[in-house]
């Protein structure tokens, strides 16, 4: 087909300094080397979690899911993605509760999906970091 655009949807995600630093801790630390890489399975654990309820359609749960996820990446870090599931529970406030506007709708469909995009990028550069020497 002529005159048909495919988009890509590609993120840039942000990462500060937290991981590298925080591999360096003593052993003991919660801040230990294993620490950012158990608290990155479970961020990828609870964004499956809310991938799933997405596709549901489960409105609570996502923002349950978006709250736990932000709580996750901001001491990873991962401030693409802790800035994106705080928009997402900004947009869950802003519709108010007994309102029929409350439900996803494009604007919240659109940051549920960034969401999922952002989080498996993070996740993945997270881990190529925590691979890299030093």
């Amino acid at each position: 087909m002529k005159g048909v655009i495919r988009l890509r949807l590609a993120e840039q995600v942000v990462i500060d300094g937290q991981l590298a630093r925080s591999r360096n801790a003593e052993p003991n630390d919660r801040s230990s080397p294993a620490a950012p890489a158990v608290a990155l399975e479970e961020l990828a654990y609870w964004l499956y979690h809310f991938d799933a309820a997405l596709r549901r359609g489960d409105r609570q749960e996502l923002a349950e899911r978006a709250g736990r996820i932000a709580t996750l990446a901001e001491p990873l870090g991962l401030r693409s993605l802790a800035g994106v599931a705080r928009d997402l529970l900004t947009l869950f406030d802003a519709g108010g509760q007994g309102s029929a506007s409350h439900w996803l709708g494009p604007a919240r469909a659109a940051v549920a999906a960034r969401l999922v995009r952002v989080g498996e990028a993070s996740i993945l550069r997270a881990w190529e970091l925590q691979d890299m020497p030093g």
